[in-house]
């Protein structure tokens, strides 16, 4: 695992997850019939206004301790970042798997049965069983309330293998660029799920506070109803744009890595 790649990825997305809680807590604070750029920009300029007596406590410290403090409020900013994106980084699978096994299931592994049958077949006994449960069933099966959570085990066991077999076998520079590919992927992922909490956000804070007898107002019902349904459609389609271009350079690479094993 490359540190400084994952410490990159993490602050990205944990800086935007807390973007879209500051814009969130801004809309939160703005009645409804007074949502404009004019009005967030004041609000903002008044709540920068009120730090001011806690700036100037600070000022009056000794510049050692200013010091000691300022590096002390960075380092914990820093440490809340980055395990906001590890967070994004484990609930992502939640709001993203049944998509991506969608695809997986529909697009790669029907689509390629032919050569990826043989390619199972010469590993039978570590991956056969599980291939012939995931494209036998299905996602949902009312006779069978747990089927959901065998194919999603059997769909993350062949992707392991497919990654495992071209990790083994394929070239270093084509592991690095499925490596880049398979980085990207992650962060839109957890760039799409920060998207994903401001809409529920959006969906489930604001009807209280900010309808303030404004029920009927159309603006309310779009921050509530409509533009969440855009941030997660647009969220999905992020995600499942990285994951299928991953994906099928993932296959491309199986099967070139199988036709070399197969002329040697």
């Amino acid at each position: 695992m490359n540190i400084s790649t994952r410490i990159t990825e993490y602050s990205i997305t944990g800086g935007l997850l807390w973007l879209n809680v500051f814009l969130f807590v801004t809309l939160l604070n703005l009645p409804v019939d007074q949502i404009t750029l004019n009005a967030a920009l004041q609000k903002w300029v008044n709540w920068f206004a009120t730090m001011k007596p806690l700036a100037a406590t600070l000022t009056a410290l000794p510049t050692t301790l200013q010091s000691s403090l300022g590096t002390l409020l960075v380092a914990l900013a820093i440490i809340v970042i980055f395990i906001s994106g590890i967070l994004l980084d484990l609930i992502a699978p939640v709001f993203f798997v049944p998509v991506e096994l969608y695809f997986f299931r529909k697009s790669l592994v029907q689509k390629n049965r032919g050569w990826l049958d043989r390619l199972i077949a010469a590993n039978g006994e570590f991956i056969a069983v599980d291939y012939q449960t995931f494209i036998g069933g299905r996602v949902i099966d009312w006779k069978h309330p747990f089927a959901w959570f065998e194919q999603r085990r059997c769909f993350q066991k062949i992707s392991a293998f497919l990654l495992s077999h071209i990790m083994v076998f394929s070239q270093a520079a084509a592991l690095e660029e499925l490596m880049d590919r398979i980085h990207l992927w992650r962060t839109s992922r957890a760039i799409s799920t920060s998207m994903v909490v401001l809409a529920v956000l959006l969906t489930f804070g604001p009807l209280a506070s900010l309808s303030r007898g404004l029920a009927n107002d159309p603006r309310l019902w779009m921050i509530a109803m409509v533009i969440p349904l855009l941030l997660t459609l647009i969220s999905a389609l992020i995600t499942l744009g990285t994951y299928s271009r991953m994906c099928l350079f993932l296959c491309s690479l199986t099967y070139s890595t199988m036709r070399r094993e197969s002329a040697a």
